[in-house]
């Protein structure tokens, strides 16, 4: 007599990684703003992530010549910026006893997928200190307003400054009736982010930023081969990068292990364009 398989325990990572993908999709975290509004983002090294990438600056230009007597006088200034990159990788696994206790693959996702998305946007907001850029203002929630505002197109005119700002202040310049984390504001091309500053320097709670001020990149891990193991492609929308998700099995635990991967690093651009706001 040939006894059935029993297949009830069986975990499929191909199954896992596309519930993954679409789950995860589902459970953007707080308080995210896209990366290219205040950083220059590019990819990491495709054969070699870890690769220490550059990007390259414009610092300066030449003024528009009239009636030129010669057309070889003018010239810029280009700057590299050096970005060092490491792998982020946010893992969690579902044993066998977690299994059949009632936890799922949701429940995981949601709280890693969360702490995932909110580690690569800090790696850019830890820049953000006056070791690295100019202060423009120091001012408390509750008198921030208008002149703030002024102060802050004036100090970096640049043609797609945005403005970051922690919960509190945003809440003193958004109207009564939005809902959501970004909005447009007269004077700030690249929208007003509602963004978490936890990451930031001491008493950081604001910048006004063009999006020089920052290199950013990010890239996937090299994939992997193996019969069990299974990978695809996220985009974190809120922050507009792609990440590895992967899911493979552990078959001398019975348990499905998953992970949320991605190259980032970032460094200091072109200091100059942008300020900061502080707390008292």
């Amino acid at each position: 007599m040939t006894i059935p398989k029993n297949t009830g325990n069986t975990f499929s990572p191909t199954l896992i990684v596309e519930k993954l993908a679409a789950e995860t999709l589902q459970f953007a975290p707080p308080l995210l703003g896209p990366l290219a509004s205040f950083c220059t983002t590019i990819d990491a090294d495709v054969d070699a992530p870890l690769r220490t990438m550059e990007l390259p600056n414009v610092t300066t230009v030449s003024a528009t010549q009239i009636n030129p007597s010669t057309f070889e006088s003018g010239d810029g200034t280009i700057a590299a910026t050096t970005i060092p990159t490491r792998l982020l990788s946010q893992q969690f696994g579902i044993s066998n006893t977690d299994a059949q206790s009632g936890l799922t693959t949701r429940r995981l996702a949601q709280a890693n997928w969360q702490t995932f998305s909110k580690t690569i946007i800090d790696e850019a907001m830890a820049l953000l200190t006056t070791g690295n850029f100019g202060t423009l203002t120091t001012v408390a929630s509750v008198m921030f307003g208008k002149s703030e505002l002024e102060q802050a197109i004036n100090a970096v005119r640049t043609p797609r400054r945005a403005l970051l700002l922690r919960s509190d202040y945003f809440a003193k310049i958004c109207p009564a009736q939005f809902i959501g984390g970004q909005w447009s504001l007269p004077g700030f091309p690249g929208g007003v982010h509602e963004l978490d500053f936890s990451a930031a320097g001491a008493n950081v709670v604001g910048a006004v930023i063009d999006p020089s001020a920052i290199a950013f990149a990010a890239g996937l891990p090299v994939q992997g081969v193996a019969r069990s193991l299974d990978q695809r492609m996220i985009s974190i929308r809120e922050l507009e990068i792609i990440v590895q998700a992967a899911a493979w099995l552990s078959l001398s635990s019975r348990s499905a292990r998953c992970s949320f991967d991605c190259y980032v690093g970032s460094a200091v651009g072109i200091a100059a364009n942008c300020k900061l706001i502080l707390s008292p």
